[in-house]
């Protein structure tokens, strides 16, 4: 029988991390951590802009309804439908019966102002915004007024709507 030989074989073990290990560690983390903040950074910036680009796309739909309320309210007191829906542009607000065309003639005073419930035209009536709204009324014919509603909400930031009212009554 043949005996069989044993050999001794010491495995060496590192037991820590060497400089260059730690080094590329920490770079990769920190890389990952600056694209991480970048990101992070952005998509607040972004979150804002979309912020007033949605407030002023409301703003401008407003300003749509409540020229249609006056024309509304023109059918119900039996006026003809564009009784203080002149032509040129103007300022209205939510408790109006017809557009204030002197906002115009002020100096152009479209800037919004917030109440704490309502935007209103204006400097003084409440915290001065980056909003402003012009609405431009054009007569087309007899029966049809063109209305367009310019929203600003700061640089590069507009929304415009337009919509065509009928005297369909």
């Amino acid at each position: 029988m043949k005996k069989l030989q044993t050999t001794n074989c010491k495995l060496q073990t590192n037991k820590g991390f060497t400089l260059i290990e730690v080094l590329v560690a920490v770079a990769i983390f920190s890389v990952g951590t600056a694209v991480s903040v970048n990101v992070i950074s952005y998509s607040l910036g972004l979150s804002a802009k979309i912020k007033d680009r949605t407030i002023a796309a409301h703003l401008a739909q407003e300003g749509i309804e409540l020229v249609k309320n006056i024309r509304d309210l023109n059918w119900l007191a039996n006026n003809a439908y564009d009784v203080g829906l002149g032509n040129g542009w103007g300022c209205v607000e939510y408790n109006s019966n017809s557009v204030d065309y002197n906002c115009a003639l002020s100096g152009g005073s479209s800037v919004l102002s917030f109440d704490g419930a309502h935007y209103i035209h204006g400097v003084g009536v409440g915290v001065v915004t980056s909003f402003s709204r012009k609405v431009t009324i054009s007569t087309v014919s007899p029966v049809e007024k063109k209305v367009v509603v310019d929203v600003s909400c700061g640089v590069n930031c507009s929304v415009s709507l337009e919509n065509h009212l009928f005297d369909w009554k």
